[in-house]
C-alpha cells in the first residue's frame, strides 16, 4: 500500500522473539496466538494513518482453542506462566503429623497488576555506530535495555536508556516498560 514500508512478522525479528524479562512471552507470535488483541504484524510506514489503513487490511485466520478460564482448568491443563517456585525445608509430613492444629481446604488469590498513574511511554532512536538510544518511562532501565538488546540481537552496551523524571508507577512501570517501543496506544 502507498506510505508502508514494511510489514514485519515474528521471522523478521532479528534476535530473541521474547519481550518478557524472564524469557516468557513472545513478542510475535508465528503461531499461536495467547489472547484477544494480541499483536501479530507490525507496520513501517510514513505516516500514522498509512499504517492505520494498512492494519485494517491485514487478514488473520485463527482456529480457536478451548478457553482456561479458571484455576482448576488451568492446574489440570498444567498451563503456568513459568515453573513453579517451591520452598522446602524439612519433612511436611511428619511436621504436619506433630502438628498440635491443623486446617484444610482451599485459597485463591486473584492477584491483579494496579494500573499507573501516569501515562507509559517509550521512543528509540538510532545513535551512532549502530547503537539504540531509547527513552522509557520505566523503573527499571536495565531491563529495557536487556529486552530490547535480546530482540534486536545486539550487545547491551549497543543499546542506551535513559529515563525521564517520572512520578506513579508503584512498581507496575517496571514489568514491561518497552512495550510502547512496539506498538503504540
Amino acid at each position: 500500500m502507498p506510505g508502508i514500508r514494511a510489514v514485519l512478522l515474528a521471522e523478521d525479528i532479528p534476535g530473541l522473539n521474547d519481550a518478557g524479562t524472564k524469557h516468557d512471552e513472545v513478542l510475535l507470535p508465528d503461531k499461536r496466538v495467547s489472547y484477544h488483541g494480541q499483536i501479530v504484524a507490525l507496520l513501517v510506514g510514513e505516516t500514522v494513518e498509512a499504517c492505520r489503513a494498512a492494519a485494517e487490511k491485514v487478514v488473520v485466520e485463527y482456529d480457536p482453542l478451548k478457553p482456561v478460564l479458571t484455576l482448576q482448568q488451568a492446574v489440570a491443563a498444567k498451563s503456568f506462566h513459568n515453573d513453579p517456585n517451591f520452598i522446602r525445608r524439612g519433612n511436611i509430613g511428619d511436621a504436619l503429623a506433630k502438628a498440635p492444629l491443623k486446617l484444610s481446604g482451599t485459597f485463591e488469590l486473584g492477584g491483579q497488576e494496579h494500573f499507573y498513574l501516569e501515562t507509559q511511554a517509550a521512543w528509540a532512536e538510532s545513535g551512532e555506530d549502530g547503537s539504540m538510544l531509547v527513552t522509557s518511562s520505566t523503573q527499571h532501565p536495565s531491563e529495557v535495555q536487556m529486552v530490547v538488546a535480546h530482540v534486536l540481537d545486539v550487545p547491551s552496551n549497543k543499546v542506551i536508556v535513559q529515563c525521564p523524571r517520572m512520578g506513579g508507577g508503584f512498581g507496575a512501570k517496571k514489568h514491561k516498560p518497552h512495550y510502547p517501543l512496539l506498538w503504540p496506544h
